[in-house]
């Protein structure tokens, strides 16, 4: 008698992959070193219901999600520009 695989036997299971796309025009890190989301002027503030969420001016689209959210610690990524000053 020869051994049947199992119905639903699809081989070794891999973890599903938790590596999430950035939401910023550029590789974060890739911009000049020291500088911050929070120091480039692309990076803007959207309140909702009370709370304030930062997203990147430079992202194509935005969500209303955390899918297109930026921290402001992140590293400054390529497209990053310094804020005018306030005068």
């Amino acid at each position: 008698m020869t051994a049947q695989p199992e119905l639903f036997d699809a081989g070794p299971r891999t973890p599903p992959s938790r590596k999430r796309s950035r939401p910023t025009p550029a590789p974060i890190g890739s911009g000049p070193e020291g500088e911050t989301c929070r120091t480039c002027r692309h990076a803007c503030a959207v309140e909702w219901h009370d709370k304030r969420y930062y997203k990147c001016e430079k992202t194509p689209t935005w969500t209303h999600g955390p899918g297109t959210d930026i921290r402001l610690k992140w590293a400054a990524c390529a497209e990053w520009e310094p804020k005018e000053p306030v005068t």
